[in-house]
């Protein structure tokens, strides 16, 4: 396969691709309503604070605390086009933790202007909150405390897992709103990083311990997609102005084919050989001596106009979509810092 083939396919190929997942983006993110849980921080409260100071103790209702307990900050935002009215919710907004796990108090720390939201019940596995009218780019913030299950006595685990991030594994949610999709689940480092990552990538990297290496692999990985949208836009654009103005050209030699019909036919060796080919089927192997033989016209062919508009209009697609769906996404952080009063 020639290399003109080859940039063909592989421009085509990733054309395609990309643009099937920019329709999956505008599908998902064309919902009406929409929630997003950004975390601010989840500490473990020992493990976190007083580690390495034997003296500093913790107390929680006149009560040293435990090393399983845990403090989680985070906000709710109404990142849709739609404002959630009561008539809507069905089942109220509950944040949900699984067996072993407990809920121990939580409170509302900060909310929009003329929100009004209450926690309306702390279970242990569950906690309740009662909003009314939750309009678009409104906010509340909440501060909840929760013991999770420890790995102290178990012996078999060599690499122990902080509570802090049990509890952020564990957390789920819990509710019945018309019109509304999965929560989004978001950082606040990513938020102030400029890009934020998916939710797989976040509870890989982004350990209590890692913020450094977190921010800046998003950073990085903001970077490279705009700087590879705009490298594929500028070769597309540079081929097809090469293209243009000078067009490829390659010698080629027009041949007898099969039933005596006139074929062009490029040439190249291969394994000390001649093979003739063209760009549909046609392929024939001659050793030097028949090739010399053989009767031919040489005759300068060119790619065609399929591959000069074809292969630059491809790359620069492929560029172009990255950029719109990098602009997205950073628009979207953007939104999400401004909701939070996060912008500097």
């Amino acid at each position: 396969m020639g290399l003109n083939n080859i940039l063909t396919i592989i421009g085509i190929t990733a054309t395609v691709a990309l643009g099937a997942w920019a329709v999956y983006l505008a599908k998902r993110f064309s919902r009406q309503v929409g929630i997003a849980y950004v975390e601010d921080s989840c500490l473990s409260l020992i493990d976190d604070i007083t580690k390495g100071i034997k003296e500093l103790k913790i107390l929680f209702r006149d009560a040293p605390v435990s090393h399983s307990l845990v403090l989680l900050k985070g906000y709710f935002v109404n990142t849709g086009k739609r404002d959630i009215a009561p008539a809507m919710v069905e089942k109220r907004f509950r944040l949900t933790l699984p067996e072993n796990f407990e809920w121990i108090d939580c409170q509302i720390t900060d909310q929009s202007k003329d929100l009004k939201v209450t926690v309306a019940e702390v279970s242990s596995n569950a906690i309740e909150f009662d909003f009314g009218l939750l309009k678009t780019q409104e906010f509340f913030k909440f501060d909840a405390l929760a013991t999770v299950p420890t790995d102290e006595g178990d012996n078999t685990a060599q690499l122990k897992v902080p509570p802090n991030s049990k509890l952020r594994a564990a957390l789920d949610f819990d509710y019945r709103i018309a019109d509304t999709g999965n929560i989004q689940r978001l950082r606040l480092s990513d938020l102030r990083s400029g890009m934020f990552l998916s939710r797989r990538m976040t509870d890989a990297l982004a350990d209590h311990r890692l913020p450094r290496i977190l921010q800046l692999y998003s950073w990085i990985l903001s970077l490279f997609w705009l700087g590879m949208g705009m490298i594929l836009v500028i070769f597309g654009l540079i081929m097809f102005f090469v293209f243009q103005y000078d067009e490829p050209k390659r010698i080629a030699y027009q041949i007898a084919g099969p039933e005596n019909q006139e074929v062009i036919a490029a040439a190249r060796v291969k394994d000390g050989q001649i093979e003739l080919y063209d760009q549909a089927s046609f392929r024939r192997l001659l050793s030097p001596e028949e090739f010399d033989k053989l009767q031919k016209t040489t005759v300068i062919e060119s790619p065609g106009e399929i591959f000069m508009i074809l292969v630059p209009f491809s790359y620069a697609a492929l560029g172009g979509l990255m950029l719109i769906i990098w602009i997205v996404q950073y628009a979207r952080t953007l939104k999400y810092r401004r909701i939070l009063r996060l912008a500097k």
